[in-house]
Order: C-alpha cells, then structure tokens, then sequence
C-alpha cells in the first residue's frame, strides 16, 4: 500500500468519524428540542395508557397500534423516544 492510498484512509476515517459525532450531536439537539411527544387527551384509558409507555420501552421489542382514532403515531413515537433504540431511526 502507498503512502497516498494510506492518507485517502486515513482522511476518509477523520471524515467519517467526524460526520458520526455531528449526527450524533444534532440528534441530541432534536431530542433536548422537542423531546418527549406531547400527547393530549382528556379520556381516562389516553391518561393510562401515556403513564404506561412509559415503563414498557425497556421491556418490549415490538409495538403494533390498532385503533380508528389518531394519535397511535404519537404513541409509537413517544415508546421510541423512551426506548434504547431512540438513536436509530424511527420507521413509521
């Protein structure tokens, strides 16, 4: 290997590291923005169930919302936002 290819490597791996910390930073800034979805309802099961994700994030692995209504994409969210997987993305 020339010294040319080795420093293109090297130069690929500062640039890469560097764009990995950036990401990481801005996801930070996201998360301290907006952080934790608001979800508002007046119904007693909306009250229960936003008190319960909060404990399920840790335990589950996959969370499957039903319902006629709105709001499962915010309820998905916040349970992503909770969850150890809140750096990757979140697919809808």
């Amino acid at each position: 290997m020339d010294l040319d290819h080795l420093k293109l490597l090297v130069q690929r791996a500062a640039q890469q590291q560097e764009l990995l910390r950036e990401n990481l930073l801005l996801r930070e800034e996201y998360a301290t923005r907006y952080g934790f979805p608001r979800i508002v309802g007046e119904d007693a099961s909306i009250r229960e169930v936003s008190q319960q994700i909060q404990k399920w994030p840790r335990r589950i692995r996959l969370v499957c919302a039903r319902g006629s209504g709105t709001g499962k994409e915010l309820f998905a969210l916040a349970i992503h936002h909770l969850s150890p997987r809140r750096e990757k993305p979140f697919v809808r």
